[in-house]
C-alpha cells in the first residue's frame, strides 16, 4: 500500500466515525438550543415554551431518522463535526441538564421550607 491509499482509507474511516454519531450530536445540539430558548423565556417570565425541550426529547425516536436522512442527503454538513466539537456539545448538554436539575432541587426545597411553629 502506498501513502495515498493509506490517506484515503484514513479519510474514509474518519468520515464513517464522524457520520456514525452525527445524528445524535445534532439532536443534542437541537436539544441544547431548545433548552436555552426555554430557559431564556422563563427568565423573562414568559412560559410559552415551558416543557418544550422535554417534549422534544420524548420525540427523539421520530427525529433521529429524519436527521440521519438529512445527513445522508447532504442537507446537514457533518465535515465540521470534529471530536472536539462533538465533545463540547455533549458536555454543554450535560451542563445544562445539571443546572436544570439543581435549580429544580433548589426550587422544591424553597417550597418545602421548614415552618416555624414556635
Amino acid at each position: 500500500m502506498n501513502m495515498t491509499t493509506l490517506e484515503e482509507k484514513k479519510d474514509l474511516i474518519m468520515k464513517i466515525i464522524t457520520q456514525k454519531n452525527s445524528d445524535s450530536i445534532i439532536f443534542e445540539t437541537l436539544l441544547l438550543a431548545s433548552r436555552t430558548a426555554e430557559r431564556g423565556l422563563n427568565y423573562c417570565n414568559v412560559e410559552a415554551l415551558d416543557g418544550y425541550s422535554d417534549n422534544l426529547n420524548e420525540s427523539r425516536e421520530d427525529i433521529i431518522p429524519i436527521l440521519k436522512e438529512m445527513i445522508d442527503l447532504g442537507e446537514i454538513d457533518t465535515t465540521m463535526m470534529t471530536p472536539q466539537l462533538r465533545l463540547m456539545i455533549v458536555m454543554s448538554s450535560v451542563a445544562v441538564k445539571t443546572i436544570e436539575k439543581n435549580n429544580d432541587k433548589k426550587n422544591s426545597q424553597r417550597l418545602v421550607a421548614p415552618v416555624d411553629t414556635s
